[in-house]
């Protein structure tokens, strides 16, 4: 049993009623909790199981780091066997033209020669290899040697083995297995020139924009220096630098030279992608030369300052036409250069890049020019320097290279050029022979949505370079013993355990708590919030010295100061280090875990594999639950991706293998070999397979009109179900909501959502803790959870709790229900419909918005009161690191221990507040996450409460991302994080970038990391389309003929208001949800469940034609069918009953009562009537991807309540009266110069119609044309 604390104190006498309130409401839902979840009896049988506790220490490290560097240490030997198999070869060379068939080019591979393979995440050919070159197929054919086949595809057979390639230096560039790539794709340029190549590059690629003439010189430019991007390997530092004429403008202006991770390459390309034509008149190579050679000088000179000895070569590329203002300006730039050189002693080699015109050919003065500089050619120029200069530049002149660069710089700039480029000596010559047996690792990558890391080495014969081989590593196969270890996976939150995969500088590559690696590999000290003191403690991974080591951090967190302790360990055979935090504790922490069997104690007769659709059993009587393929005989049995071993996830599930599965779990002998599951997923199958006699004896009695399912999961990822259900391959249970906070809250009932279901409607999740088993003992929050079993349930099932616990919430209050991060549950409107002001419950809005259940949405005037009291609730900031970006949202007190009073006038005091000048009381439910606010609808206040929550229903971009405000209301959304930025914007620079805006000055330290959630994704498979089955459950929604027996009943809905959303009904009736979803007649699931292109469809649904305009059609229909299409439509316009919105339902009447609408300008009565109906059918709610922004001739009149155009307060009262109604073809003609809509239809009498205004549109079906 679970013993809870209830230490309250009554602060406040007059809020005694709702303390007794708050406290009814919690002991009826716990009731019903535990009676339809069987809490108690889950509890039970886990109690009843046997737990060993192992301690947490440095033992998990040291044994995490030993698999890891066997691992490693086995793909370093393949590789090693491998080059000594190709150099071993008799051959004059390691590719031969006498053996067995030509070589496809991986650019002509056509897509029947290919089969997708879960491996490689894509289609492939494993029988062969393909072949990139850089000349013509035509006059060469490469031949592979049929051996040297077999041996990768022997090493393919390993499935952490994704790519292998050798690249000559003669040419071929051979790549397995065999599969389509782009003609201009780099396919491993960086692993090959860092085995070819192993010296540390200080490079820099300067851009003359000031010569360029014509937008094509200018792309050509942006694709030279992309290319030359894309040769920079670990180990090197870049920068871009462009000339314009009048400024020399660094991607960093903060910084000399950058290094070459994900992210500092992402920075440079971005800033490459802005450039512009300069000023040809002001342009100076000197001046432009000058800059780039300094940026190397001073780098050297702090280099030396420091007393780092690092060698680096220095390269300059220059990307120019090469046109002089003068003819000596070859003379000054070449004596400038000379100068640095001398004064610095910096050995610098320049290649020149001509950029040609449009026949391809260079001017023949900037060729000279050019090759002149690039190769250091002071022949012609002796008489112009001293003789100093002339002796230093004999001793530290590198001859560089000239390229022309034609029609085609791909085709010019090879990886074979770029090799050349690179080298600052003799291209055959390695320059020690121990860097023969030299491994090089790449800096981590992703692909397919793997993190791929690079390992190459080069092969020699007679001392000189002839190949570079290679191969592509899976990070996440080799390293999941991260993430899906057993103690890593069933450790509890307090313990704060977390496992890292860092490179030697201390970027993290894998993490145990994100299941997908992100593509921008963070500092350990970003992603854990260290504070900028602590950061120097990840220098230690890069001593060679020292192998291991820890250290303790102390941070400030929310109410408490935490200390942390990281312990690391570097590997033997790659480049990486695992570090371990966990949270310091005396004594110390030890996790609970269930004793492995070797045989299954428990018969699985009650459960049967999720997967009905592979599986045929015609015993189990299938049939569709709410559309879903579901049987009610047994329980279903999900394993998420995190039960099996990497490489069983890479096959597809099949009859065989599921029985395989079966048989495995269930063998009560432990007799059958395991065919990919982790360890400990038969035992948690096991315990969780009792639990489902009690679900199907009460899915037996009346509660299956309630419970859509139930379902039970624990962190190792196993699920039950019932009733037994197709769930998503890809849902994992220990990432969702519902899991995650039931976690975060052991002993609660914790409830989340709303979130929309087809068939169904709006569905909340109830779930709650079930701790260890500790036969015969009580427990309490500090346990550690097992599993978290959860119900899902309709909004109405809450309605329904309310108004039979609560009698005020059917008499005189409105009760809204809302969490702890003020999502709505239930808001009394469909119950109270006494009162006018209230209208019908949803919107035309993205289905998936997180905002449109959220209070700040729904309940703007109350949102914005609690807002202010920070003890009740606390407007709060995290990072999310998947996204890049920075999560606005609430958080309400939960441990809160009064009621909070709004007062009915806003400018009274709660001091002797009598109970008749109430507003509102909100108090927390006691052991929940919920929150009941009992509102008074009778409240007339003199000064209203000013409500301005701006929500963004379309996406969840914040309307103000540059400031964070804790009292400004608003709903829950994101802005772009540029947190520790790498690159300054200067004055000089801010123009090249674009104007994004993104959260300024933000420390890292000073945010949270967000929890990591998987994304909201529909909890059972596609639903059936077309099905003979018979329905699960049966239920008549006219049976049940009051509003208190139809609510919460699965599948029906209380329908409370007329077509509109906003006249009530005379006879209102239980009927099915998808007729009347949110109460109002006529609106469906659909609308808010399919895409934006089905949904177009019903957006250009009008009202029919009158009987009067179709009898004057039909007489008038061959003489004058010009002048009828035309008057028709005008009239259809202004005199149509409604126009309907993406549920069916009517949006504008033909009456305009509403005086919200107000013109900017005076215009007649008749005309304004109409322009304001017309102005109502272009006016839509934000949605996503917004067609236009266009600047609006009319306004909606200020209101306490309103916000700017796209974005919504969420008043009750707009509900219903702000046009969702736009849609349809409609038209304001006016003589403007500003931009104007334009939507081209067609109406049902085959008439084209082109209808123009000129309006603030938020969302518009994809037949509109936007034109100026």
């Amino acid at each position: 049993m679970y013993h809870q604390h209830q230490d309250i104190i009554r602060e406040n006498y007059i809020t005694l009623a709702a303390h007794f309130t708050a406290d009814q409401l919690y002991k009826a839902h716990r009731l019903q909790v535990n009676e339809l979840l069987g809490v108690p009896v889950i509890q039970s049988i886990i109690d009843g199981l046997d737990f060993k506790k192992t301690a947490l220490n440095f033992s998990l490290v040291r044994d995490i780091t030993n698999r890891l560097d066997v691992q490693l240490a086995k793909y370093s030997n393949l590789l090693i066997e491998t080059k000594k198999y190709i150099s071993s070869g008799s051959q004059r060379d390691w590719i031969t033209f006498r053996d067995y068939r030509s070589m496809t080019e991986c650019a002509r591979i056509t897509p029947g020669y290919l089969s997708y393979e879960e491996q490689f995440g894509t289609r492939v050919n494993m029988t062969t290899a393909c072949l990139i070159s850089a000349k013509q197929s035509s006059r060469f054919l490469y031949y592979a040697e049929k051996n040297l086949t077999s041996v990768l595809h022997t090493n393919a057979l390993d499935c952490a083995i994704r790519w292998q390639y050798i690249i000559g230096t003669s040419g071929p560039h051979i790549e397995y297995p065999a599969h389509a790539l782009p003609v201009h794709k780099r396919r491993h340029w960086g692993p090959f020139l860092a085995a070819a190549l192993p010296h540390k590059r200080r490079v820099v690629i300067l851009i003359d924009t000031g010569t360029l003439l014509s937008d094509v010189h200018v792309a050509k430019a942006k694709s030279v220096a992309k290319i030359l991007l894309d040769g920079a390997v670990p180990g090197d530092r870049y920068m871009v630098v462009v000339s314009n004429g009048t400024h020399n403008i660094k991607a960093c202006e903060n910084q000399n030279f950058l290094g070459v991770t994900n992210e500092q390459i992402a920075v440079m390309t971005s800033f490459i992608e802005t450039l512009e034509r300069g000023d040809q008149k002001a342009y100076s190579h000197t001046s432009a030369i000058q800059m780039a050679c300094r940026l190397f000088v001073e780098e050297e000179t702090f280099d030396r300052e420091n007393g780092k000895n690092e060698y680096h070569h220095n390269i300059l590329f220059y990307i120019s036409r090469g046109v002089m203002s003068e003819l000596g300006e070859a003379a000054s730039v070449l004596n400038a250069v000379a100068e640095i050189v001398q004064e610095a002693s910096v050995r610098i080699k320049i290649n020149a890049l001509a950029l040609c015109d449009s026949d391809g050919t260079p001017l023949l003065w900037s060729y000279e020019f050019l090759k002149s500089i690039a190769e250091m050619n002071f022949t012609k120029y002796q008489q112009s320097l001293g003789k100093k200069l002339k002796a230093a530049l004999n001793k530290t002149i590198i001859p560089g290279k000239m390229i022309s660069i034609g029609t085609n710089e791909h085709a010019t700039l090879t990886l074979l050029r770029m090799f050349e480029l690179l080298s600052t000596g003799s291209n055959a010559k390695l320059l020690t022979h121990s860097l023969n047996d030299e491994l090089f690792w790449s800096y981590p990558f992703n692909e397919y949505q793997a993190t791929l890391v690079s390992l190459s080495t080069s092969i020699q014969k007679n001392n000189k370079l002839g190949a570079v081989i290679g191969m592509d590593l899976n990070l996440d196969i080799i390293a999941d013993v991260i993430k899906y270890n057993d103690l890593v996976v069933m450790a509890p939150t307090k313990t704060r355990l977390r496992i890292f995969l860092c490179d030697l500088q201390g970027r993290v590559i894998i993490a145990s708590h994100m299941r997908k690696t992100s593509p921008w590999p963070l500092h350990i000290g970003t992603l854990e919030a260290w504070s900028e003191k602590d950061l120097w403690l990840s220098e230690h991974f890069s001593v060679e010295e020292i192998s291991e080591g820890s250290f303790e951090i102390v941070k400030e967190e929310v109410m408490e100061k935490v200390k942390l302790k990281y312990t690391w360990m570097r590997l033997k055979n790659a480049p990486f280090v695992v570090a371990m935090t966990m949270k310091v504790s005396e004594p110390e922490d030890k996790i609970s875990m269930l004793l492995r069997n070797s045989r299954q104690d428990y018969v699985l007769d009650n459960l049967v594999y999720h997967r009905l659709d592979i599986q045929r059993d015609s015993s189990l009587s299938y049939c569709s639950h709410f559309g879903y393929l579901s049987t009610m005989k047994v329980g279903g049995v999900y394993l998420s991706p995190s039960c099996f071993t990497i490489s069983s996830l890479q096959r597809s599930p099949s009859p065989q293998w599921i029985a395989n599965y079966w048989v495995y779990l269930g063998d009560p002998f432990g007799l059958i070999r395991n065919t990919g599951m982790r360890l400990s997923v038969r035992e948690h199958v096991g315990a969780l397979s009792g639990i489902i006699p009690y679900w199907r004896d009460k899915t037996a009695s009346d509660s299956h009109e309630f419970i859509l399912r139930r379902y039970i999961a624990t962190s190792r990822g196993v699920m039950i179900t019932y009733p037994a259900t197709v769930i998503r391959d890809n849902y994992e249970p220990d990432l969702q909501l519902w899991y995650v906070r039931a976690n975060e809250f052991p002993g609660r009932i914790v409830v989340t959502g709303p979130f929309l279901e087809d068939n169904v409607g709006q569905v909340v999740t109830i779930s709650t803790a079930v701790f260890e088993g500790q036969a015969g003992s009580m427990h309490n929050s500090k346990d550690q959870v097992f599993a978290v079993v959860a119900m899902d349930v309709t909004v109405g099932f809450f309605s329904k709790l309310l108004r039979n616990t609560i009698n005020v919430c059917k008499e005189s209050r409105r009760c809204v229900l809302f969490d702890d991060l003020g999502n709505v549950i239930s808001r009394g409107i469909e119950t109270n419909v006494s009162s006018k002001k209230t209208k019908s419950y949803g919107r035309s809005i993205s289905w998936n918005a997180v905002e449109r259940f959220h209070i700040s949405y729904l309940e703007p005037q109350l949102a914005t009161y609690l807002i202010t009291k920070t003890k009740f609730v606390q407007k709060r900031q995290c990072v999310q690191w998947a996204t890049r970006s920075v999560e606005h949202f609430f958080r309400f007190n939960i441990t809160y221990s009064d009621a909070l009073t709004i007062p009915c006038d806003d400018a009274s005091s709660v001091p002797g507040v009598k109970l008749g000048s109430i507003r509102a009381e909100v108090i927390p439910v006691p052991q929940t996450n919920l929150f009941l606010a009992l509102i008074n609808e009778s409240c007339d206040p003199q000064h209203l409460i000013q409500a301005f929550c701006p929500c963004s229903v379309s996406d969840r971009r914040c309307l103000l991302c540059t400031r964070f405000d804790h009292t400004e209301c608003e709903c829950p959304c994101q802005c772009p994080l540029n947190c520790n930025a790498q690159c300054a914007v200067s004055s000089s620079n801010v123009s090249l970038y674009r104007k994004t805006s993104f959260v300024s000055n933000v420390e890292c330290s000073d945010l949270e990391e967000c929890p990591v959630i998987a994304t909201i994704i529909p909890f059972s498979a596609r639903p059936l389309q077309k099905t003979v089955l018979s329905e699960c459950i049966s239920i008549r929604c006219e049976n049940y003929k009051t509003i208190d027996d139809c609510l919460g009943i699965l599948g029906c809905q209380w329908c409370t208001f007329d077509s509109d959303g906003q006249t009530l009904l005379l006879n209102p009736s239980c009927v099915s949800t998808d007729h009347c979803f949110g109460g109002t007649k006529g609106r469906r699931i659909r609308g808010f469940l399919e895409s934006e292109s089905h949904l177009a469809q019903q957006w250009s649904v009008s009202a029919p034609v009158g009987p009067v305009a179709a009898g004057i059609m039909s007489v008038f229909l061959i003489m004058v069918i010009a002048v009828y299409c035309y008057r028709s439509q005008i009239n259809r316009l202004v005199e149509a009953n409604s126009l309907t919105d993406s549920y069916g339902a009517p949006l504008c009447g033909r009456n305009f009562e509403d005086d919200d609408f107000q013109l900017d300008h005076d215009i007649s009565g008749s005309v304004k009537e109409k322009a304001v109906a017309l102005i109502q059918l272009t006016s839509f709610e934000r949605m996503s991807n917004p067609l236009a922004a266009v600047r609006p001739q009319y306004r909606v009149s200020p209101r306490t309540e309103s916000s700017d155009q796209g974005y919504s307060t969420m008043t009750d009262r707009m509900q219903g009266d702000e046009s969702e109604c736009a849609t349809s073809n409609v038209n304001i003609s006016r003589e403007t110069e500003k931009t104007i809509l334009t939507a081209l239809d067609r109406n049902e009498d085959g008439c084209s119609i082109t209808v123009t205004t000129e309006a603030d549109i938020h969302q518009a079906p994809r037949s509109l044309l936007i034109s100026s």
